[in-house]
């Protein structure tokens, strides 16, 4: 298994890729319980990745105050985040 770099040092294009990443392998999960847990790493990247593009924008990182470079967002689904557009 290869080591992955800390967070702290990924860029939010790298946050993005491994958060898609994750949402193809959860795709093909052979369970219920690991399609979930691979969906709930998948949405944290993800938010990390917005909070991060926002904060470097001059926002927050916490609300919807600076749509991002990218034009990315977040929605809520069920108390987590979920990257859209």
């Amino acid at each position: 298994m290869d080591a992955r770099p800390p967070l702290s040092t990924l860029t939010v294009n790298q946050l993005m890729e491994q958060a898609a990443e994750y949402r193809r392998k959860a795709a093909t999960a052979s369970t219920a319980e690991v399609r979930d847990a691979l969906n709930r790493l998948a949405i944290r990247l993800a938010r990390l990745a917005a909070e991060r593009e926002a904060a470097e924008a001059g926002g927050c990182g916490v609300c919807a105050c600076v749509a991002g470079a990218a034009g990315r967002r977040v929605r809520r689904v069920g108390g987590e985040g979920e990257v859209a557009g």
